[in-house]
């Protein structure tokens, strides 16, 4: 094997970890290979056991998930737990349902839900899923299926339909860097589509944006500042490019002095 095809076939099964799933047609945008190329790939992967193989794409396996990510969380920069902590704090202490995004900003918020009496969380992230196992006062639903806390079953939907029929009080956003855009970015330019369809269907959208985004910029814009209702980002986010946001609300989660 090529070590470029086993570079490629790493960061596929990382990308499958950290997201929950993929279709074949993000892998062959993201990787601009053929479809014959990413079958392959995902037939390797799942031979591995690293991941499932479905139809049209490939999700995380029930093995991977029991043990998804809790080191790297736990050990999360002070910035990112204080963005998520001041995230919290705007969620509704009543029964609601939320939108959790993908990555390591929205994981850590997702951890931290424990405090909370009761949500129902919609989320495509099985990294979020997996935190929040030990919070049974808390309905999970992926965008890429049910999950069932007893025994960890995934069964696929179509994100896009799945996500238009839910109202949510809140999504909790996260983004690949704001560097070059007019808004939060993401890394896949399919993702663009079921994040604004998030967006219109919520009361209010927060995004979470430690002060290393400011320096990165992703492909695509999901949402126009103007949009966002809360952005909250760190301490250490330059106050000239803060400057230049035009977001309803921007907190700035100051430094924890207990440390």
């Amino acid at each position: 094997m090529s070590t470029k095809t086993e570079k490629r076939r790493s960061e596929i099964a990382r990308l499958i970890q950290e997201y929950g799933s993929f279709t074949s047609s993000q892998l062959m945008e993201r990787f601009q290979v053929s479809r014959e190329t990413i079958r392959k790939d995902l037939h390797h992967l799942d031979q591995m056991g690293l991941i499932n193989k479905t139809h049209g794409g490939a999700v995380m396996t029930t093995t991977a998930l029991e043990n998804l990510y809790i080191p790297s969380v736990e050990n999360m920069s002070d910035e990112k737990k204080a963005i998520a902590r001041e995230a919290l704090a705007l969620i509704p202490d009543t029964e609601t349902i939320i939108y959790v995004d993908g990555g390591s900003s929205a994981g850590i918020f997702a951890s931290m839900l424990g405090e909370h009496p009761g949500l129902t969380v919609v989320t495509p992230s099985l990294l979020a899923a997996n935190l929040m196992k030990g919070m049974p006062q808390h309905k999970i639903f992926l965008t890429g299926g049910y999950i069932i806390q007893v025994g960890e079953m995934l069964t696929n939907y179509n994100m896009e339909q799945v996500i238009k029929d839910f109202r949510f009080s809140c999504a909790i956003f996260g983004t690949s860097g704001i560097r070059f855009h007019n808004g939060p970015t993401v890394s896949e330019h399919s993702e663009t589509n079921y994040k604004s369809i998030v967006a219109q269907n919520s009361d209010f959208c927060t995004v979470l944006c430690d002060h290393t985004k400011f320096s990165a910029g992703g492909m695509a814009s999901y949402l126009s500042w103007p949009q966002v209702d809360y952005l909250i980002t760190d301490w250490n986010a330059p106050e000239d490019e803060l400057a230049k946001i035009h977001a309803k609300s921007i907190i700035v989660a100051p430094e924890a002095t207990d440390q």
